[in-house]
């Protein structure tokens, strides 16, 4: 990802790129703040 923000100026992380994490990669704690993590009211820009 890096490289596209260095190469491409219009590159935009927010649109561009999509963050995915299976279930499996987390542990049970993340796992739960997942889940209730639609429950969290955040002010992003």
């Amino acid at each position: 990802m890096l490289d596209r923000v260095d190469e491409f100026e219009e590159f935009d992380r927010r649109v561009h790129y999509a963050l995915t994490v299976s279930s499996a990669e987390l542990n049970e704690v993340e796992r739960n703040a997942a889940a209730d993590a639609d429950d969290i009211a955040l002010d992003l820009p």
